[in-house]
């Protein structure tokens, strides 16, 4: 054997090596296009629950409601049906009950949804909320609704600790 190489040995040691740079290239492309996707995703991420968790806030309907609750001045009577309030009310726990079905699909993650829970406490011990929501599951059961109202808030919201 003759320790030279041929001509023939180094164009193949050098598009060996050509390969093999080409190769690293497209890994590290890969990677950094992953790292890209990730980023995005968390930003994407990050904008859809800030969106949500403004809506409590500029959505009319539903800080207003919110605040009725907030500040004691809400009350559940037989003149709430039919009244400009109640689809405000009806809004604000709809918003919830998405919110929490989102986390119970695992959407939303337990740090995630820590966010509105401060809220959520606020509205789901209210005494007059507590009355509207038992009209509603005697009128869903009325009228042949096997389920609770807005489901997906009231078992979020028995899960949440009594002292915050």
């Amino acid at each position: 054997m003759t320790d030279a190489l041929t001509t023939a040995d180094m164009i193949n040691t050098a598009l060996l090596l050509v390969t093999a740079i080409g190769v690293l290239i497209t890994a590290l492309g890969v990677i950094a296009a992953f790292i890209q996707i990730r980023s995005g995703a968390r930003a994407q991420r990050a904008s859809f629950l800030k969106d949500l968790y403004m809506q409590l806030r500029t959505d009319s309907d539903v800080s207003a409601a919110f605040y009725l609750i907030e500040y004691s001045e809400f009350t559940y009577t037989s003149s709430f049906h039919g009244s400009e309030i109640e689809p405000k009310v009806d809004r604000l726990l709809t918003l919830f009950d998405l919110v929490c079905e989102m986390h119970a699909q695992g959407v939303i993650t337990k740090r995630e949804i820590r966010f509105f829970d401060y809220q959520f406490k606020r509205v789901v011990r209210d005494a007059e909320v507590q009355k509207y929501l038992a009209f509603l599951e005697k009128f869903y059961a009325m009228n042949g609704v096997n389920r609770k109202p807005f489901p997906a808030f009231q078992a979020y919201a028995q899960s949440l600790p009594s002292v915050f």
